[in-house]
Protein backbone atom coordinates (compact mmCIF):
# COMPACT_ATOMS: atom_id res chain seq x y z
CA UNK A 1 0.00 0.00 0.00
CA UNK A 2 1.29 3.24 -0.53
CA UNK A 3 1.59 6.45 1.24
CA UNK A 4 -0.76 8.53 -0.92
CA UNK A 5 -3.08 5.32 -0.03
CA UNK A 6 -2.74 5.37 3.60
CA UNK A 7 -3.23 9.51 3.38
CA UNK A 8 -6.95 8.66 2.16
CA UNK A 9 -7.51 6.65 5.31
CA UNK A 10 -9.21 8.06 8.23
CA UNK A 11 -8.77 5.15 10.26
CA UNK A 12 -5.77 5.73 10.17
CA UNK A 13 -4.29 7.97 13.17
CA UNK A 14 -3.00 11.47 11.62
CA UNK A 15 -0.11 11.21 14.49
CA UNK A 16 1.58 8.11 12.39
CA UNK A 17 1.35 10.56 9.15
CA UNK A 18 3.54 12.85 11.01
CA UNK A 19 6.04 10.38 12.36
CA UNK A 20 5.95 8.74 9.12
CA UNK A 21 7.47 11.85 7.18
CA UNK A 22 9.21 12.95 10.22
CA UNK A 23 11.60 9.33 10.09
CA UNK A 24 11.50 9.93 5.92
CA UNK A 25 13.05 13.67 6.11
CA UNK A 26 15.79 12.42 9.06
CA UNK A 27 16.35 9.42 6.53
CA UNK A 28 17.04 11.88 3.43
CA UNK A 29 18.90 13.94 5.49
CA UNK A 30 21.19 11.83 7.31
CA UNK A 31 21.70 10.24 3.82
CA UNK A 32 22.67 13.86 2.06
CA UNK A 33 25.06 14.44 5.51
CA UNK A 34 26.81 11.26 5.23
CA UNK A 35 27.46 11.88 1.11
CA UNK A 36 28.81 15.08 2.01
CA UNK A 37 31.31 13.86 4.61
CA UNK A 38 32.91 11.15 1.97
CA UNK A 39 33.59 14.28 -0.49
CA UNK A 40 37.32 14.30 -1.12
CA UNK A 41 39.30 16.24 -3.65
CA UNK A 42 41.71 13.47 -3.61
CA UNK A 43 42.52 10.39 -6.24
CA UNK A 44 41.36 8.12 -3.57
CA UNK A 45 37.98 9.36 -3.73
CA UNK A 46 38.19 9.60 -7.82
CA UNK A 47 38.18 13.59 -6.81
CA UNK A 48 34.11 13.44 -5.44
CA UNK A 49 34.50 16.94 -4.45
CA UNK A 50 34.84 18.09 -8.01
CA UNK A 51 32.21 15.90 -9.30
CA UNK A 52 29.51 17.08 -6.65
CA UNK A 53 30.38 20.77 -7.67
CA UNK A 54 30.77 20.68 -11.05
CA UNK A 55 26.58 18.65 -11.02
CA UNK A 56 25.26 21.34 -8.38
CA UNK A 57 26.27 24.01 -10.94
CA UNK A 58 24.84 22.28 -14.34
CA UNK A 59 20.79 22.98 -14.53
CA UNK A 60 18.97 20.47 -14.10
CA UNK A 61 16.40 19.98 -15.96
CA UNK A 62 12.97 17.38 -15.38
CA UNK A 63 12.45 14.57 -17.71
CA UNK A 64 8.70 14.85 -18.29
CA UNK A 65 6.64 11.17 -18.57
CA UNK A 66 5.61 9.00 -21.80
CA UNK A 67 2.53 8.71 -22.54
CA UNK A 68 1.57 5.57 -24.40
CA UNK A 69 -2.37 6.19 -24.74
CA UNK A 70 -4.87 8.22 -22.49
CA UNK A 71 -4.80 6.16 -19.71
CA UNK A 72 -1.32 4.28 -19.62
CA UNK A 73 2.50 5.58 -19.06
CA UNK A 74 5.62 4.03 -20.41
CA UNK A 75 7.56 2.74 -17.41
CA UNK A 76 10.11 0.06 -18.66
CA UNK A 77 12.89 1.30 -20.80
CA UNK A 78 11.26 -1.25 -23.38
CA UNK A 79 8.49 0.70 -23.28
CA UNK A 80 9.78 3.68 -23.97
CA UNK A 81 11.77 2.67 -26.84
CA UNK A 82 8.96 1.45 -28.60
CA UNK A 83 6.76 4.34 -27.57
CA UNK A 84 9.70 6.71 -29.53
CA UNK A 85 10.04 4.36 -32.24
CA UNK A 86 6.11 4.44 -32.90
CA UNK A 87 6.69 8.29 -32.96
CA UNK A 88 9.19 8.61 -35.04
CA UNK A 89 7.78 5.50 -37.99
CA UNK A 90 4.83 7.82 -37.79
CA UNK A 91 6.24 11.45 -38.20
CA UNK A 92 9.24 10.71 -40.21
CA UNK A 93 7.70 9.39 -43.38
CA UNK A 94 9.53 9.29 -46.75
CA UNK A 95 9.19 11.15 -49.65
CA UNK A 96 6.91 9.90 -52.19
CA UNK A 97 8.57 8.37 -55.06
CA UNK A 98 8.59 10.58 -58.32
CA UNK A 99 9.53 7.76 -60.54
CA UNK A 100 7.54 4.94 -62.50
CA UNK A 101 7.38 1.73 -61.29
CA UNK A 102 9.42 0.86 -64.62
CA UNK A 103 11.82 3.20 -63.46
CA UNK A 104 12.81 1.55 -60.04
CA UNK A 105 12.55 -2.05 -61.08
CA UNK A 106 15.49 -0.73 -63.93
CA UNK A 107 17.64 0.95 -61.24
CA UNK A 108 17.24 -1.74 -58.69
CA UNK A 109 17.97 -4.28 -61.01
CA UNK A 110 21.45 -1.61 -62.19
CA UNK A 111 22.46 -2.14 -58.26
CA UNK A 112 22.37 -5.58 -58.18
CA UNK A 113 23.86 -6.97 -60.58
CA UNK A 114 27.82 -7.56 -60.22
CA UNK A 115 30.46 -5.38 -62.02
CA UNK A 116 32.12 -8.01 -64.08
CA UNK A 117 33.30 -5.34 -66.42
CA UNK A 118 34.73 -2.72 -64.02
CA UNK A 119 38.15 -2.55 -62.62
CA UNK A 120 38.84 -3.04 -58.99
CA UNK A 121 39.23 -0.24 -56.80
CA UNK A 122 43.03 0.05 -55.42
CA UNK A 123 43.52 -1.13 -51.58
CA UNK A 124 43.44 1.06 -49.43
CA UNK A 125 47.00 1.05 -47.36
CA UNK A 126 47.88 1.55 -43.54
CA UNK A 127 49.33 4.61 -44.19
CA UNK A 128 45.84 6.24 -45.32
CA UNK A 129 44.27 5.06 -42.16
CA UNK A 130 47.01 6.64 -40.09
CA UNK A 131 46.34 9.75 -41.82
CA UNK A 132 43.02 9.83 -41.51
CA UNK A 133 42.87 9.01 -37.86
CA UNK A 134 45.61 11.60 -36.86
CA UNK A 135 44.67 14.21 -38.32
CA UNK A 136 40.66 13.88 -39.65
CA UNK A 137 39.40 12.13 -36.60
CA UNK A 138 38.87 14.50 -33.57
CA UNK A 139 39.28 12.67 -29.99
CA UNK A 140 37.18 14.63 -27.88
CA UNK A 141 34.10 13.59 -30.35
CA UNK A 142 31.10 11.47 -29.30
CA UNK A 143 31.35 7.56 -30.30
CA UNK A 144 28.89 5.72 -32.26
CA UNK A 145 26.97 2.33 -31.47
CA UNK A 146 30.23 0.71 -31.18
CA UNK A 147 31.77 2.95 -28.60
CA UNK A 148 34.84 3.27 -30.12
CA UNK A 149 35.96 6.97 -29.68
CA UNK A 150 38.83 8.79 -31.34
CA UNK A 151 41.21 8.92 -28.69
CA UNK A 152 41.11 4.82 -28.88
CA UNK A 153 41.84 4.97 -32.62
CA UNK A 154 44.36 7.10 -31.82
CA UNK A 155 46.05 5.02 -29.51
CA UNK A 156 46.26 2.07 -31.57
CA UNK A 157 49.25 0.03 -32.56
CA UNK A 158 49.93 -1.35 -35.96
CA UNK A 159 48.34 -4.57 -35.60
CA UNK A 160 45.27 -2.55 -34.89
CA UNK A 161 45.59 -0.56 -37.58
CA UNK A 162 46.56 -3.31 -39.85
CA UNK A 163 43.28 -5.24 -38.72
CA UNK A 164 41.05 -2.10 -39.94
CA UNK A 165 42.63 -1.60 -43.58
CA UNK A 166 42.21 -5.16 -44.12
CA UNK A 167 38.76 -5.13 -43.04
CA UNK A 168 38.27 -1.56 -45.32
CA UNK A 169 39.77 -3.67 -48.31
CA UNK A 170 37.51 -6.92 -47.45
CA UNK A 171 34.39 -4.39 -47.95
CA UNK A 172 35.93 -3.28 -51.38
CA UNK A 173 35.99 -6.78 -52.38
CA UNK A 174 32.93 -7.81 -51.50
CA UNK A 175 31.20 -4.87 -52.15
CA UNK A 176 29.44 -5.11 -48.70
CA UNK A 177 29.46 -2.92 -45.48
CA UNK A 178 28.89 -5.06 -42.48
CA UNK A 179 25.64 -5.20 -40.71
CA UNK A 180 27.02 -3.80 -37.49
CA UNK A 181 27.80 -0.07 -39.59
CA UNK A 182 23.97 0.12 -40.21
CA UNK A 183 22.88 -0.04 -36.99
CA UNK A 184 22.23 3.68 -35.63
CA UNK A 185 21.72 4.47 -32.12
CA UNK A 186 18.49 7.83 -31.50
CA UNK A 187 18.53 9.15 -28.19
CA UNK A 188 15.72 11.57 -27.86
CA UNK A 189 17.15 14.81 -25.89
CA UNK A 190 14.13 16.76 -24.16
CA UNK A 191 14.59 20.69 -25.30
CA UNK A 192 14.53 22.63 -21.79
CA UNK A 193 11.70 25.01 -21.30
CA UNK A 194 9.75 23.75 -24.09
CA UNK A 195 5.86 22.67 -23.48
CA UNK A 196 5.55 18.73 -23.69
CA UNK A 197 3.17 17.44 -25.72
CA UNK A 198 0.35 15.42 -23.46
CA UNK A 199 -1.46 13.30 -26.28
Amino acid sequence: MSFRAINKDTSVHPFYFVELKHMLRTLKNEGIQNYLQGLTPTEATYYSLWKAIRKIKQPQYQIPPIRINRNTWARTDKQKAAAFAKHLTSFFQPFPSQLTAMEEETIKNELNAPHQMTLPMKKIRINEIKNVIKHKIHPKKAPGYDLITGKVLQELFQKGLKAITQIYNAILRIESFPCQWKVGQIIMIAKPEKKTQTT
